[in-house]
């Protein structure tokens, strides 16, 4: 198909279209973190060192009771002040969870309500979005319409000289773990499995991975109904949009494999990379892997793939920020007793 001027902005309005999908959970992020998170930071620690202050007194009053009978007693049996033992950091900032001290499950109120309130941010998002988001969407357009105008030409570069045996076969295996009954079956057992060992960390990571899936899922499916774009091995144009309906969900832009794996990916590079900085090298090398899968099979266009990471990798971000189980931005304060005085010392996150 001869690409023409109606071509090219076609292409750039389904990119736009796909930004303000993409870029509305930063715009929420940004705007959230300057109202409602910062009140509740402000307001919970407040209370938190009004309490802890009131508790450092009464230790500090408490050790000066015991400190003359402490020097009657014979130096061997001297007890060393309740106050000098090291005090657990108390968190400020905690869900309602975490405040009754419960684990992390499935049932938990506040995750399962993260399903409609992060819906609900995906969808509004681009109302409030502000001059660096509209930068950040110009950038996604950019980038993808690139793709869009380079994709037969990279196409045709991959089958004709990177395709081999060896890469179909890398495919197949690199394949499954884009697949999306792999990421919803293998979610909920690797949550099960978490729960039988009692692993927090483990079930907070396929929690968070099926909630990603679960909302990544329509999003794609949405962009997909919409563009009804061929894929490669269908025609050999890489700007046949057949338009909404046309293909149903089986459309090619954008792609789902590499939605899910980058959305996987994220969540478990969010939960794992900050004590364990490979884990991201890891996790995204894999989703990269699972992209590339797709234009080695033939399936997907190289901005089908490049779409699909961006869904995933945004939604992913949303979900972890507002998370119940995550302590990312948490307050914490830590009583001081020093010398005779008292206070409170406060960290934060980020």
């Amino acid at each position: 198909m001869k690409l023409t001027l109606p071509t090219i902005l076609t292409a750039l309005g389904l990119s736009a279209c796909l930004a303000l999908l993409c870029l509305g959970p930063a715009s929420v992020l940004a705007a959230e973190n300057s109202t409602g998170e910062i009140q509740r930071s402000a307001d919970a620690s407040t209370n938190a060192m009004a309490r802890l202050m009131r508790e450092s007194t009464e230790a500090a009053e408490a050790a000066s009771i015991r400190a003359p009978a402490a020097q009657a007693t014979p130096r061997a049996q001297q007890v060393e002040p309740a106050h000098t033992a090291p005090l657990k950091p108390t968190p400020v900032r905690s869900t309602a969870r975490e405040q009754a001290g419960d684990s992390v499950h499935i049932t938990d109120k506040d995750y399962l309500l993260g399903y409609a309130e992060n819906g609900w941010r995906i969808v509004s998002g681009p109302l409030r979005f502000t001059r660096q988001d509209w930068l950040n969407a110009a950038i996604v357009i950019g980038a993808t319409g690139a793709f869009l105008l380079a994709d037969e030409e990279l196409n045709s570069f991959w089958q004709d000289d990177m395709r081999s045996s060896g890469t179909d076969d890398a495919s197949d295996i690199l394949g499954l773990f884009g697949e999306d009954t792999t990421v919803a079956v293998g979610s909920l057992g690797a949550y099960a499995l978490a729960e039988t060992l009692g692993a927090e960390r483990e079930k907070t990571a396929a929690l968070l991975v099926l909630q990603t899936f679960l909302l990544t899922a329509p999003v794609v499916g949405a962009v997909k109904y919409s563009a009804g774009r061929e894929r490669p091995n269908e025609s050999g144009s890489a700007y046949n949009f057949d338009g909404p309906g046309e293909r149903g969900f089986d459309a090619s832009f954008p792609s789902g494999h590499a939605s899910y794996a980058f959305g996987a990916a994220t969540v478990i590079s969010d939960v794992y990379g900050e004590a364990n900085p490979w884990v991201p090298w890891l996790t995204y090398t894999l989703a990269t892997g699972v992209a590339l899968s797709r234009v080695n099979d033939n399936e997907h266009w190289a901005s089908d793939v490049f779409a699909g990471g961006a869904i995933g990798y945004l939604i992913a971000k949303l979900v972890t920020r507002y998370s119940p189980f995550m302590t990312r931005h948490q307050i914490t304060a830590r009583p001081l007793l020093k010398d005779g005085a008292t206070g409170v010392t406060l960290a934060q996150r980020f």
